[in-house]
């Protein structure tokens, strides 16, 4: 089968541009997604086990690194080829679920997990993510999904920096738990669109 060829998007003159430029384009459009829908919102049942896990507030600092994370492994691949299956990858990724926040919205019940209304650097910022990140866009979950193919990146470049990232993927996901932000089912949700658009994407295409 031959592959579908793909034109060439970002190098290494253009990628600050080229991030900078889809950077603010996703973050928009999920500030937009989170505040007006299609479909009607929903509330998932929260499962004894999820109910039974630990409202941390501290995780909140591992809950952002995501940004760090993923500003890391943007400026840390070397092929250009890589490069680009990522970017498309992130492009279908987002696509996707911002069709889904907008035609089946759904989310999460901040209510039964208040702030302490003592002020520390950690109520700070968590008070700021909650401010700036609205209860709906939960399934799938970005942060999981996005983190996953910036790691899945790392593959082809270096094995270590590939099990460092999925390393730090796994306790963003968890953290997405424990921040009381996710359901299980959103990180099931967020791994399994990663992979099937990652495998597709580099299976099935090429960068010309």
């Amino acid at each position: 089968m031959e592959k579908i060829v793909l034109k060439k998007i970002i190098n290494h003159k253009n990628k600050h541009l080229i991030v900078c430029f889809f950077a603010l384009a996703m973050l928009t459009a999920y500030s937009i997604s989170g505040s007006f829908y299609i479909g009607e919102p929903r509330y998932l049942p929260l499962s004894d086990f999820e109910m039974n896990i630990p409202f941390m507030i501290e995780s909140i600092w591992v809950y952002v690194m995501m940004y760090p994370f993923l500003t890391w492994s943007i400026f840390s691949y070397k092929d250009e080829g890589n490069f680009n299956h990522i970017l498309y990858s992130f492009l279908i990724i987002s696509s996707i679920s911002l069709a889904i926040f907008q035609l089946f919205p759904v989310g999460y019940p901040r209510e039964f997990f208040p702030l302490p209304h003592t002020r520390s650097p950690s109520v700070n910022l968590f008070y700021t993510i909650r401010l700036l990140d609205t209860p709906m866009n939960c399934f799938p979950s970005l942060h999981v999904s996005l983190c996953f193919l910036f790691s899945f990146g790392h593959w082809k470049e270096s094995k270590v920096a590939f099990w460092v990232s999925i390393l730090i993927t796994l306790l963003i996901s968890i953290s997405t738990l424990t921040t009381k932000q996710h359901y299980i089912a959103d990180i099931v949700g967020g791994l399994l669109l990663s992979v099937v658009t990652y495998i597709c994407v580099t299976r099935f295409t090429k960068i010309a």
